[in-house]
């Protein structure tokens, strides 16, 4: 590790790019953590500070693959949509119901995260459906059972399951307080792995990201994917304004961009998405939200989750129908409209929440 940090941290000027081999090892130091904390740190900083060439994001990959798990399932397509692990702390998010809706239209999906990490240590896809009393410890083994020759199975994944490895970095990555590569890299693990296609959904901010997330699916072999410029970064759009997707084909390793025009599927909304109630998110003293309050949150969100997946108009539900009909318009590469009719009939008639509520019986 001494030789790789001599190499990459030594100022703007001076910084040498690392091998993919050479990052892939130091990166297994760390995931073993065989190296000093200050050193894992330090490497995973001094990575971000000079920008991650491909061949060191190619490398970090590798190593982070060795250690996690992916487990055939025995169904013809399959969806991986993942949030920001560090979650919301400026609005109610809609993700949570996502994959229960798509798999109310026949797609089934999987998701992963975690409860808590920095630097937002936010509001979690996990703590929302914990909160909506849906199981959120699933093994591997008992989750594939749920996919076996059904269209309309869905389920959460926590990362101490599908990649103990990078879970027993929380520590390190809250010490470090800034983002590390490896956030962007977990994301695009496949935990579950369909028989014929599988297809990535995930959300970014900075228009630099949807090439840097090509990359990623490419490494981590899926088929397609689809690269969303949504609220703090997840995977819904903002229902107020036009926004874009990005769709990318391994075949031809295409990149095409879409717009995405919510009154285009009869949705016109002031506020960009579920805002937060006055006053009850509160922080520590270095402005990390407090637990009671991200819980109180959590609890906020699953009712609001729950009215609009029975068909309870609101700009929840108008989130869920936006976030869900790019997801399934970049699956099936049908368009927007086509793809809003399936959502809102799941919705209002409904199955969106018959299968919701199946994984909580």
């Amino acid at each position: 590790m001494r030789e790789v940090l001599q190499r990459i941290a030594t100022g703007p000027t001076m910084s040498k790019d690392l091998s993919v081999d050479q990052a892939r090892a130091a990166m297994r130091l760390v995931l073993e953590q065989k190296s000093d904390p200050v050193q894992s740190a330090l490497f995973l900083i001094a990575l971000r500070m000079k920008r991650e060439t491909d061949a060191e994001m190619q490398g970090v990959t590798s190593a982070i693959l060795e250690g996690a798990e992916t487990l055939a399932v025995d169904c013809e397509a399959m969806i991986t949509l993942v949030d920001p692990y560090d979650g919301y702390i400026r609005s109610l998010p809609a993700s949570p119901f996502i994959p229960s809706v798509l798999a109310a239209c026949g797609v089934p999906v999987v998701t992963h995260g975690i409860e808590s990490i920095g630097p937002k240590h936010g509001l979690s896809v996990k703590r929302v459906l914990q909160a909506a009393g849906i199981p959120v410890n699933y093994s591997l083994s008992t989750a594939a059972k749920l996919f076996a020759g059904s269209d309309a199975a869905w389920c959460y994944l926590d990362q101490s399951v599908i990649a103990p490895e990078l879970a027993a970095l929380q520590l390190l990555r809250d010490q470090m307080v800034k983002r590390p590569c490896i956030t962007t890299i977990e994301k695009g693990l496949m935990p579950l792995k369909a028989v014929h296609r599988n297809h990535f959904i995930t959300g970014y901010v900075h228009k630099a990201y949807p090439d840097v997330y090509a990359a990623l699916a490419r490494s981590m072999g899926y088929d397609t994917a689809a690269f969303i410029k949504g609220i703090e970064g997840g995977v819904v759009p903002t229902v107020s304004q036009v926004s874009r997707y990005f769709h990318w084909s391994g075949s031809d390793d295409s990149l095409e961009k879409i717009r995405i025009v919510p009154e285009d599927i009869q949705i016109q909304q002031s506020s960009r998405s579920v805002d937060l109630p006055d006053g009850v998110l509160q922080v520590d003293e270095c402005g990390r939200p407090v637990r009671s309050t991200i819980d109180e949150l959590a609890k906020l969100t699953a009712a609001e989750g729950i009215n609009a997946l029975k068909g309870v108009k609101s700009v929840m539900y108008d989130c869920i129908v936006l976030g869900a009909s790019v997801s399934l318009a970049g699956f099936n590469g049908t368009g927007m409209e086509e793809a809003s009719k399936t959502v809102t009939q799941s919705l209002n008639s409904g199955q969106a929440i018959e299968v919701f509520e199946a994984l909580r019986n």
